[in-house]
């Protein structure tokens, strides 16, 4: 069993050779997606729980 992040890059071998700056914007979309999808859920839940209050 490796390590999660030695299969991430056997997954992605273009950030293997990739320069450092590239794999930082690489690494920085990521975490962003990662924010982008916790919004959507805090938005979805909240519009949720304001339509049973309001019901």
């Amino acid at each position: 069993m490796r390590p999660f992040g030695e299969h991430r890059r056997a997954l992605h071998p273009m950030t293997r050779d990739c320069p450092s700056p590239c794999l930082q914007r690489y690494r920085f979309y990521q975490y962003l997606l990662l924010v982008e999808l916790m919004l959507t859920i805090v938005v979805l839940a909240v519009s949720i729980a304001t339509a049973v209050g309001l019901l």
